[in-house]
């Protein structure tokens, strides 16, 4: 638990954007010009009005140095900000040919329906944040929108609004409209130069999760839908939720009770990141972070949030205390879904556009509530209920999935279950001496190692292997680099095993309907004759891999033998091609790695020992701590 003292901080916004975002909104009475004739009845800006009401905002910039008189041209803005939000009140439909570079129009036209028909005050501010995200998509940074979404010294809506910052009241519908009128105006004048669109990346969309949901699918997370007095239960008495946050999370909660998971998230994942901010301020002693960012002040992201080290400076950094607070499972969890290359990276994807939101599974955001409902449990203190018991069970269960080391077991497992549909061609006899002898050299050095099977059948020993927790948490890069050209081997090794399998069931075919020439059942006879030798230097392959995964942390990679395995498996794979089928090259050359595999096993095998010996003492302390603990 910590004390995150938050609930007595009545806003997160630093003065000067308070000033900008909250108190200047009814400055502009005073004004010469209300915004009047600024904005179209089609909601684009009338350029010309624009340019004659506002030519000090044109002609500045915020690198001409002056920070406060930008800030001052900015503030001028809110007559024209004020009459974006009336003209949408008025309007009765968004042009929709206008909206067409964006590729969202229906998000857009969900927005434009929102904002004319809904009062809450969270409506705002989920407008704000899937507009800017649009607008981010389709254009990036670009100069015409600085004042809204550039600088910091400017509105930065999208930054301010999508790490959290701030409470639904200080976000206005007119900034909203805004966005919205931003969107159209850039489509007018693309229609203008007759450009229908623009490249931008691909969205997310049902495709792309179908590949997820196995691994969301295969977890026990509660089904928050049917605990809905419990989550609201939890949500109204932690205190760990700012009280000026407070309706990010009831709000989020409903979207995800009644199906709009893309909403849920919107306004989840910021309010997520906040909450993390305060905890990682108060516990790291940066309490001056917890408000937004400025120029030249330290920005704290969700990145810095969960990395290992916290930066005091430039030059001094320290270890975060945020994961001794969380927890390595938890931390582990919260990874998973925003940092690991292999995961859906959700928060980035969502923040950038990239997610049809409509489309993204109930599964998936109520996998992201229940880490969430994690956290806010573990920061603060609320009375124990049925669902935070199988929410702390759930964590301790878990296990990284979409870390780069789960992804290399699992893809390495793929491949030892691939073999199983081989076993009719297995002919034991037929394996050469090369092949078996790397097997029996290979075996005899994993066996020397502690934790190891002691069988020195090598199926065992995969098997055992496989089993072994091997630690994900903040490896280092290095380790990175070499578990990223152990992903590339056993990639290779599944490309090649598909290549042989489907050569063997097509020249099956052609050979039982006699349509085989000679030369052709030559080749078939060939690969027949190679493929025991072929499974059983893919298991050691496979061992391998596993076993330098294992070792990892605590000895010297063989960089000769993995570069040598990287080879051969790039080889087999291109060898084994359709276009190939070059099986008495691929022969040859298991033959040579074989033999070369077999010398380089041996000729590090006493150094291999004295390390084995310093691991298994190693492991033998950290069972007697374990033990004491």
């Amino acid at each position: 638990m910590v004390d995150c003292v938050v609930n007595d901080i009545s806003t997160f916004l630093s003065p000067p954007v308070q000033r900008l975002l909250v108190d200047s909104r009814e400055d502009h009475l005073t004004s010469s010009y209300n915004g009047s004739g600024s904005v179209t009845s089609h909601l684009t800006f009338n350029w010309d009005v624009v340019s004659t009401n506002f030519d000090t905002l044109l002609e500045f910039s915020d690198h001409d140095g002056d920070q406060q008189r930008y800030r001052q041209v900015c503030e001028e803005l809110w007559p024209l900000i004020k009459e974006c939000g009336r003209k949408v009140q008025e309007c009765v439909s968004i042009p929709v040919h206008l909206l067409e570079w964006t590729s969202s129009i229906g998000d857009i036209q969900h927005c434009f329906t929102q904002m004319q028909k809904k009062k809450c005050s969270i409506i705002p501010l989920k407008i704000s944040l899937h507009l800017s995200s649009i607008l981010e998509h389709s254009l990036g940074n670009m100069l015409v929108a600085r004042a809204l979404l550039g600088s910091p010294l400017g509105f930065n809506l999208r930054n301010i609004c999508w790490h959290g910052f701030p409470a639904p009241e200080e976000i206005c519908m007119s900034l909203a409209a805004a966005l919205l009128v931003l969107i159209t105006s850039f489509g007018e004048l693309l229609s203008i130069a007759d450009i229908s669109s623009i490249p931008c990346r691909l969205k997310i969309g049902k495709n792309t999760w179908a590949c997820y949901l196995p691994t969301f699918e295969s977890l026990d997370f509660p089904k928050l839908k049917h605990n809905c007095s419990e989550v609201t239960a939890i949500l109204e008495n932690v205190d760990s939720i700012p009280s000026t946050h407070q309706s990010y999370w009831t709000s989020s909660f409903n979207f995800l009770c009644t199906g709009s998971n893309g909403e849920c998230l919107l306004l989840l994942l910021p309010a997520l990141e906040h909450t993390l901010r305060c905890a990682y301020c108060s516990v790291n002693e940066c309490p001056q972070r917890m408000l937004v960012a400025e120029q030249h002040v330290l920005y704290t992201t969700m990145d810095e949030i969960l990395d290992q080290y916290f930066m005091k400076s430039e030059s001094v950094k320290t270890e975060n205390r945020l994961p001794s607070l969380l927890g390595n499972k938890l931390m582990e969890m919260l990874l998973d879904m925003f940092s690991s290359f292999g995961g859906p990276r959700i928060r980035d994807k969502l923040s950038h556009g990239e997610c049809i939101l409509e489309e993204i599974p109930a599964i998936v955001a109520n996998h992201l509530f229940c880490i969430s409902l994690l956290v806010l449990l573990k920061l603060g203190h609320t009375t124990s209920i049925d669902l935070s018991t199988s929410l702390f069970k759930m964590e301790e269960e878990y296990i990284a999935k979409f870390h780069s080391i789960s992804l290399l077991k699992y893809e390495a497992f793929t491949v030892t279950d691939q073999l199983k549909a081989f076993h009719i061609y297995f002919k034991p006899d037929l394996i050469s001496s090369e092949v078996l002898n790397f097997q029996t050299s290979l075996c005899a050095q994993v066996l020397k190692f502690p934790n190891c099977h002691q069988s020195s059948d090598i199926d065992s020993l995969i098997e055992s292997c496989l089993k072994q927790p091997v630690i994900t948490l903040f490896r280092n890069k290095s380790d990175l680099g070499h578990i990223s050209t152990l992903r590339k081997i056993v990639t290779a090794v599944h490309e090649a095993c598909k290549n042989c399998l489907g050569a063997l069931e097509n020249r099956q075919n052609c050979l039982n309907q006699h349509a085989l020439r000679s030369r052709q059942r030559t080749s078939f006879f060939r690969m027949l004759d190679f493929m025991p030798s072929f499974q059983v230097v893919v298991k050691c392959l496979v061992l391998t891999v596993l076993f330098q995964l294992l070792i990892l942390p605590h000895m010297i990679v063989n960089s000769k033998f993995i570069k040598s395995m990287q080879q051969y498996a790039d080889n087999m794979s291109s060898l084994s091609c359709s276009e190939k089928n070059r099986w008495t090259e691929m022969q040859e050359k298991t033959t040579c790695f074989c033999l070369h595999s077999v010398h380089l096993l041996d000729k590090t095998l006493e150094t291999n020992l004295l390390q084995a010996e310093t691991l298994r003492n190693l492991t033998n302390q950290e069972e007697q701590l374990a033990t004491v603990d």
